[in-house]
């Protein structure tokens, strides 16, 4: 089958499936973007999915996909539906090459270590780096793996400051914008891991 894992999400009524392919393409950079759907065109993976009974919204990145369902379903019934709709996404549309296709989400490589970011960090200051270029390696190293690993991801969108203290727009996508929990996970992670490296920094989640 070609989805390998599904199950509840932090979120309410959320429940997650991880296929074995690409259900939506990369962005630029090669990280997941997530689109939200509550109706989609006809035929489409969205459309398919929203037809099951009880689900309210999807949400497509990656290899993720999230769907809300109303509060008279039942997870039991609806798990194997939209298991079967993915599957035969996947078995009717090319799968992308290998090297273009995102590792399953329940493989998603672990954060690096605070070392390795720390060596990584001070070579692209000995270099002169932008304090943009810096934050998103950060955020490549030590944030988006954890993010990525519960459907969802975050976008680095403006930089105003130095290496001392500044402003960082950003902006949480996919499962983790729609969570109650998504203050608290900026709080006491993403800003915790930032301020190693910029101990004056906040953030301004748009």
């Amino acid at each position: 089958r070609s989805v390998v894992q599904s199950g509840r999400t932090q979120v309410p009524k959320h429940y997650r499936f991880v296929a074995d392919a690409l259900l939506a393409p990369l962005g630029p950079d090669g990280s997941p973007r997530f689109l939200e759907f509550r109706e989609g065109p006809e035929g489409s993976l969205p459309a398919d999915v929203l037809c099951v009974p009880h689900v309210k919204k999807v949400i497509i990145g990656g290899d993720n996909l999230v769907v809300k369902l109303d509060d008279d379903s039942h997870w039991g019934k609806v798990q194997p539906i939209v298991t079967d709709i993915l599957d035969c996404y996947v078995a009717r549309n090319d799968v992308p090459p290998e090297d273009t296709r995102a590792p399953p989400s329940n493989v998603t490589e672990a954060a690096a270590t605070v070392e390795l970011i720390d060596e990584r960090v001070a070579a692209l200051k000995g270099a002169k780096e932008h304090p943009m270029t810096v934050l998103e390696t950060v955020l490549d190293m030590g944030v988006r793996p954890g993010l990525l690993q519960d459907g969802g991801n975050i976008s680095l969108l403006a930089y105003e400051g130095d290496f001392e203290s500044g402003v960082a727009t950003i902006q949480l996508e996919g499962h983790c914008k729609g969570c109650p929990h998504s203050q608290q996970t900026l709080n006491n992670f993403v800003l915790q891991v930032l301020q190693r490296y910029i101990p004056g920094i906040s953030l301004n989640p748009v």
